[in-house]
């Protein structure tokens, strides 16, 4: 039996949006490239791997998007809960727990119709 796919996001729009949101966070434009949307990916959220080329130098750096699924989507677990940020960032700054760094955090819908970090 084939895993449930949930994703009906366009790459190409999904990149427009990011690219706009994170050059205002940046306050200077940045260019989003290798946008992909990974074929196995989570039930109660979704992964978004990119690179973001950063101004004022070109800096690639490579990032990951977790967003959260559509209302209406098929899934086995409740959705990520986005207030455990704080928690992520106590857990990474004193174990060796590798959780990865939370540069943003944005509950507004208005950029994908959903939250994400």
């Amino acid at each position: 039996m084939d895993r449930p796919t949930t994703s009906q996001r366009d790459p190409q729009d999904l990149r427009q949006r990011l690219q706009a949101w994170l050059s205002i966070r940046a306050e200077a434009p940045v260019a989003i490239d290798e946008l992909q949307i990974p074929e196995a990916n989570g039930m109660s959220s979704e992964t978004v791997l990119f690179n973001a080329i950063w101004p004022p130098d070109g800096q690639v750096r490579p990032l990951a998007a977790k967003i959260a699924p559509d209302p209406t989507a098929l899934r086995f677990s409740a959705p990520m809960t986005w207030t455990a940020v704080p928690g992520d960032a106590h857990v990474r700054r004193h174990s060796g727990v590798p959780v990865p760094a939370v540069l943003w955090s944005e509950v507004d819908t208005a950029t994908l119709g959903v939250p994400f970090l």
